[in-house]
């Protein structure tokens, strides 16, 4: 089955569509994906069932030199801009490749609702043949985002059993080193 985009793509919210359709199959394709987190486990399985593709995980890349979730590195620019970053960088590292991915997700206070935490995610798919760029962008008001500065391991002991760990994530940020924790 062949797949078709009637637009690639683009980055500003005023771009006219294509005058025809683009046809795009990636069926039996390989795409690299830049991570140091394991992102493949949960980007490769729809990619797979759904379009054929193979993702293979590149790790040599400092995918986290595009800013960090716990702020250790400043993210210049928008998460598009940062996911860019990264598919470049992929393309830089396996340069015979004609199709890489990048994720970026971000959480944080919700910028219209007062006291909502806003989880956003967006994956980007780029053919470096036809120039086509798919972007998915996902946006929920379902995480839960909190953070807490501990003196002692009792108190972070409390927070730990407060947001039932372990089912949801923890990051340890050292004093210091996180942008938002020490403006």
């Amino acid at each position: 089955m062949r797949k078709t985009a009637l637009a690639p793509a683009c980055r500003v919210s005023h771009c006219a569509p294509p005058s025809r359709p683009i046809a795009f199959d990636l069926r039996g394709w390989t795409a690299v994906l830049a991570t140091l987190h394991g992102r493949t486990r949960a980007i490769a399985p729809p990619l797979r069932r759904r379009l054929g593709i193979e993702v293979k995980t590149l790790t040599a890349v400092d995918t986290d030199r595009s800013g960090t979730f716990t702020g250790e590195v400043t993210r210049r620019g928008s998460q598009l801009d940062a996911a860019g970053a990264k598919i470049e960088a992929a393309f830089v590292a396996a340069p015979g490749t004609r199709v890489a991915l990048a994720r970026k997700g971000s959480f944080g206070p919700h910028p219209h609702v007062p006291f909502a935490p806003l989880g956003r995610e967006i994956v980007v798919l780029s053919d470096r043949e036809t120039g086509l760029e798919l972007i998915g962008h996902d946006a929920t008001l379902g995480p839960r985002f909190t953070h807490a500065v501990f003196d002692s391991p009792q108190e972070a002991l409390k927070f730990a059993r407060r947001i039932a760990l372990p089912t949801q994530c923890v990051d340890i940020v050292y004093p210091g080193r996180c942008s938002f924790c020490n403006p």
